[in-house]
Formats: structure tokens, C-alpha cells, sequence
């Protein structure tokens, strides 16, 4: 009697495990080859639970997601895989293939739990008739598709002359504020500010080719002779246009002379 009592004790007491559940999703039931589509598997169970769901004939075609969490008291399983048929193992012929995909199955200690297999049809992608055709038959796009924009073209039309206006007023707004800039100065000072300039590229103009030395002494004899220095401009047009060929010493002459004949523009 005792030992049956224990039994009793024992068969009252023991925890019931419970059974491993599993939930199969497939995003499309119809594809084509190539097409990718979502196969996902969730399963509930034994903190200890374990899926496995192959994919047959079918490639993985992106990283799977696996995910593991806990609801009531349930671990539950997650995977979901982005497949698509690119083999003659799941390929169509003429007709639609209906092809299965390897039961998906979930283990944990109460034991092993099979879904029932999941089905997807593989349709071709051209019809029958075009692949016994001799020659393939393409499709032409022969109508021009309408134009879409996103305003109507009245309102674009108004925005660009406004834009347009817009612009030409600031453009006019800075060259009168440049010439009236221009027409404040003196126009000595204007005279002045370009022999400074002459001056500088005239012995710039030591380091560079004859032609250069030429235009550069030209250059700087105008802008003596609009000071009065019309003695100084005279030799600057012999040294730009008669022989000899002016030297660095020559030009770097001339500047000096310049410059005390009427001024270096300060």
C-alpha cells in the first residue's frame, strides 16, 4: 500500500509538459522563377526549443532573420527567409509546378512537432506558344506615356518669368550700385589706382617674355600720360615698340622713372 501510495504522489505532482507548436506563412502562393518570396516560421515551445525548416530545392537569397522571445510563458521562435527558385529542382515546364517545400519541424522535450508541408506554385514566365515560336516575339512600346510633373504647367510657367523678373532686378540693382560706387571716386584717384596697377605688372614683367615687357611698358606709358607725365610716356612707347628688345634691367628702369616722374598712384 505504501508503494502505491508514492505512485499516486508521484503521478499527481509531475509537471505536464506541453506540446510544441508551429505556424507556417508563405508571403505569395504563386511565383515566378526568380521571384523572391518570404517563408516564415514560428514556433512555440520549451525554453530549450529548437526549429528546424529547410528550404528544399529553393536558394536563400538574403540573410535569414531569426528571432527568440517570450509570451505567456512560452519561448517562441521566429525565422524568416527570403527564397526563390533558381534551379530546374522547383523550375516550371509548360504547366504551372506546384512544388513543397521540406516540412518545417520544432523540438523541445516533450517531443518533436512536424507542420504539414508548405506548397508554392512556379508559373512560367512566358506562355507555351512563344517558346516552341522559331523566333522570339518581343513586346514595343509604341505609345509615348504622358508627361507628369509635380506642379501644372501654368503654375511652373508663373514661378520661372517671377524667378526671371526677380533676377534681372537684382542684376540691375548691383551694377547701379557699382557704377554710382565708381562715379564717387575722383576721377584722379580712379587714374591713380590704375598706374599703381601698370607699375606692378611693369616689373612683374622683368620675369616674363619680351612680349610681355612690351604690353607692360605701353600699359604703364598711357597710364603716366593720364597723369602729365607725357615725357615718361614717350620713353615707355619706345621701350614697348622699338628695338631693341627691352631687358628686365630696361623695364625695371622705366618703373623707377615713372614713379618719380608722377607718382606710384598713392
Amino acid at each position: 500500500m505504501r508503494a502505491l501510495a508514492a505512485l499516486v504522489v508521484v503521478l499527481v505532482f509531475a509537471p505536464v509538459a506541453s506540446a510544441a507548436t508551429l505556424n507556417i506563412t508563405l508571403d505569395h502562393r504563386s511565383v515566378g522563377v526568380g521571384d523572391p518570396f518570404r517563408y516564415m516560421v514560428t514556433a512555440r515551445g520549451d525554453s530549450t526549443l529548437k526549429v528546424i525548416a529547410d528550404t528544399g530545392p529553393f536558394a536563400v537569397v538574403a540573410a535569414p532573420k531569426i528571432s527568440r522571445s517570450h509570451s505567456g510563458g512560452q519561448t517562441v521562435v521566429r525565422i524568416e527567409q527570403t527564397l526563390a527558385c533558381l534551379d530546374r529542382g522547383c523550375a516550371p515546364g509548360k504547366q504551372p509546378r506546384s512544388v513543397l517545400l521540406p516540412a518545417a519541424r520544432a523540438v523541445d522535450p516533450s517531443g518533436t512537432v512536424t507542420a504539414p508541408a508548405a506548397a508554392i506554385t512556379l508559373v512560367p514566365r512566358v506562355p507555351a506558344s512563344a517558346v516552341a515560336a522559331s523566333r522570339a516575339v518581343y513586346r514595343r512600346q509604341v505609345e509615348v506615356a504622358p508627361a507628369s510633373t509635380p506642379v501644372s504647367p501654368g503654375l511652373a510657367a508663373a514661378l520661372l518669368a517671377t524667378a526671371a523678373v526677380l533676377l534681372l532686378a537684382l542684376a540691375s540693382l548691383l551694377t547701379w550700385l557699382g557704377l554710382r560706387r565708381r562715379d564717387a571716386l575722383p576721377v584722379r584717384d580712379r587714374i591713380a589706382g590704375g598706374l599703381e596697377r601698370a607699375l606692378r605688372l611693369l616689373r612683374e614683367s622683368a620675369g616674363r617674355p619680351v612680349p610681355d615687357r612690351r604690353r607692360a611698358a605701353d600699359y604703364a606709358g598711357r597710364a603716366a600720360a593720364a597723369l602729365g607725365g607725357a615725357q615718361v610716356a614717350g620713353e615707355a612707347s619706345r621701350i614697348a615698340w622699338a628695338p631693341p628688345d627691352p631687358e628686365p634691367a630696361d623695364v625695371g628702369a622705366l618703373a623707377e622713372h615713372i614713379e618719380s616722374a608722377v607718382g606710384s598712384g598713392q
